[in-house]
């Protein structure tokens, strides 16, 4: 980052010093502190790219984010979108899978206790396919395999799914192709992992990426949550089966003025999930079919 650009940066965070005040201490008043979740990639100190991190700056991150934040998990994130909050409140997620970051983050944020969901696909996982690089090297970067997520899971890390191969589901219509990325994929990841799967994070996460199919899937086969990636805060009342993540920026002077109440998240365009109330379990629905077959065979 330039020198230029870090001067704007701070003359923006410095101006908007008033607005955050204003901003935070109605939030505080009313128990309506909006609920940041950060979403990164990628950990390390090789092959940087526009989604990796380096290990120094996500600890410098961590320990700002520890100072100012309350850190708890996505389920803690729903209850108090649902409940409100009168503090700031952060939670961490991963996307893609990459292996490196089981080197220094994970067991970073495992020590210092700070929960984190981290999202694979199934695809890179139980088929050992390398991951896409978005470095200037364009070297295809190895990702978790279901050993090491075994143990992140025991550590306390959650995993998540992103899909079977990453597609960029906006773009995809075919509801059998729907219905494997999201539910068969899931499904895989949990007879290996012998642990549920709760949360559901989309490839890409734009609002084109996005798609109202997949909404009704995840909720409909027994998902918790769905995230995006594309920016905003998430308001005390608002939707809290769809989680909106901010990208975690490198800079720490941008991103400290991302997850500080910046006036320009408020004014990021939502994407209009669709209406989800009535739809039925159907995992559940499930469950219950094969008790009653069971209980009929025993009786």
């Amino acid at each position: 980052m330039s020198a230029f650009r870090t001067l704007l940066t701070r003359s923006y965070a410095m101006a908007t010093t008033p607005v955050r005040w204003i901003w935070a201490t109605s939030a505080k008043a009313s128990n309506r502190y909006p609920i940041v979740v950060l979403n990164y990639h990628r950990v390390s100190d090789t092959s940087p790219g526009e989604k990796t991190i380096a290990t120094a700056d996500f600890s410098r991150q961590l320990e700002w984010l520890s100072k100012n934040f309350d850190m708890v998990s996505l389920q803690e994130v729903q209850k108090r979108i649902n409940g409100g909050i009168d503090r700031p409140t952060a939670a961490i997620t991963f996307d893609g899978g990459y292996a490196d970051n089981s080197l220094m983050a994970l067991p970073l944020l495992v020590k210092q206790q700070i929960p984190a969901t981290y999202f694979v696909n199934s695809e890179s996982v139980l088929r050992d396919k390398e991951l896409p690089s978005d470095s200037s090297d364009h070297q295809s970067l190895q990702g978790n395999g279901i050993e090491s997520l075994q143990l992140l899971e025991q550590s306390g890390i959650e995993i998540g799914s992103q899909g079977k191969s990453l597609t960029d589901l906006g773009k995809v219509n075919a509801p059998e192709t729907l219905f494997e990325e999201v539910v068969d994929a899931r499904d895989e990841l949990e007879t290996y992992l012998e642990k549920p799967i709760r949360y559901f994070s989309f490839p890409l996460g734009t609002h084109e990426s996005l798609n109202d199919e997949v909404f009704r899937l995840a909720k409909r086969f027994g998902f918790d949550g769905v995230c995006s990636a594309y920016g905003g805060y998430n308001e005390i009342g608002g939707d809290s089966f769809h989680l909106h993540r901010i990208p975690a920026d490198p800079c720490f002077d941008r991103f400290r003025c991302g997850t500080s109440l910046d006036p320009r998240m408020s004014f990021r365009r939502r994407y209009p999930t669709p209406d989800l109330m009535r739809i039925t379990n159907e995992r559940e629905r499930r469950k219950e079919v094969r008790s009653e077959i069971r209980s009929s065979e025993i009786g």
